[in-house]
């Protein structure tokens, strides 16, 4: 791995998560707009079109910064960063509106959750395997940096598990506890970076 993979690695972990989560909360939705009534389909569905034009249009930008970041390095990334915030934050938009319109966020929330905690089980594993190609004098570096990314994913998934124990919470506190898992999946994997930076 070189030096600018390496600072690539949050970027795409960042993307990852949002991605898999836009990709599930379109899947649960989808499903259930498919036994919403006739006069709700109409609204959801258009809210669904700007939901997956916005999935769309921030997949594109990953893909097109990750082969430029592989060139330019941070400061592509950086302002991908703020463009994929923008569509992310249109996708939300979209599908508060479709969510309130088939009061499905508590199947939001699952969909949601259970594709970031995937995102960033899979990393931790990437990261795992890197770990063992290391040299010997940075394995206990790494081991650490892979210690701080689980401790990350396990508090992401106790927020998760506080919101779920909760029988009546609203959409917005589902949204909240998906977004403070997010970042303390982040700040794990920030506070892990240096470690594989010479990798």
């Amino acid at each position: 791995m070189t030096q600018t993979t390496s600072s690539i690695h949050p970027f795409v972990l960042w993307s990852k998560i949002r991605l898999d989560e836009m990709d599930a909360a379109i899947r649960e939705a989808e499903k259930e707009v498919s036994k919403a009534e006739e006069n709700i389909k109409a609204g959801v569905a258009a809210n669904l079109a700007q939901a997956k034009q916005s999935r769309d249009a921030f997949k594109a930008r990953i893909q097109s910064n990750v082969q430029y970041g592989k060139a330019k390095a941070e400061a592509s990334i950086q302002s991908a960063k703020r463009e994929l915030q923008q569509r992310w934050q249109e996708f939300e938009k979209a599908m508060n509106v479709a969510g309130a319109r088939l009061n499905n966020s508590r199947k939001e929330f699952e969909a949601r959750a259970a594709a970031q905690l995937k995102s960033c089980q899979d990393m931790v594993h990437e990261y795992n395997e890197l770990a063992v190609e290391m040299a010997v004098e940075q394995k206990e570096s790494t081991h650490a940096a892979i210690i701080r990314m689980q401790e990350g994913v396990e508090n992401a998934k106790q927020v998760l598990a506080d919101v779920r124990q909760a029988s009546s919470e609203s959409a917005e506190a589902y949204r909240g506890a998906l977004q403070k898992s997010r970042e303390a999946i982040e700040e794990a994997y920030d506070s892990s970076k240096t470690a594989f930076a010479k990798v």
